[in-house]
């Protein structure tokens, strides 16, 4: 498992210093309700929902990481209508969304 969260790591790394950064308009937040931890309450996490597009019009839809905080009052807050995401050019399915806007 530690393998593979390195190796995410650094794919998101390399996507943050040779990607393409462009704009993904937030399309949703939701609870992620088949991932909990603890009991009584459980925690839920959340995701965003992003879409964006390739220069020939294709349109990609792809969600954040868990989120363990609800994110949407500070999306409503800071007036967010987008979050900048790293794609790789050569293949917009490979993506790493930035969710550094939403860090006080």
């Amino acid at each position: 498992m530690t393998n593979l969260i390195s190796n995410l790591m650094l794919g998101n790394k390399k996507l943050m210093q040779t990607g393409e950064k462009i704009e993904a308009k937030i399309i949703a937040v939701r609870p992620n309700f088949l991932m909990k931890v603890g009991c009584c309450p459980a925690r839920i996490p959340f995701n965003i929902y992003v879409q964006y597009q390739d220069p020939s019009g294709t349109v990609y839809r792809t969600k954040t990481t868990e989120i363990w905080d609800d994110p949407e009052p500070l999306i409503k807050k800071l007036g967010l209508e987008t979050l900048p995401v790293f794609v790789d050019p050569n293949n917009f399915k490979k993506n790493y969304i930035d969710l550094s806007v939403l860090k006080p």
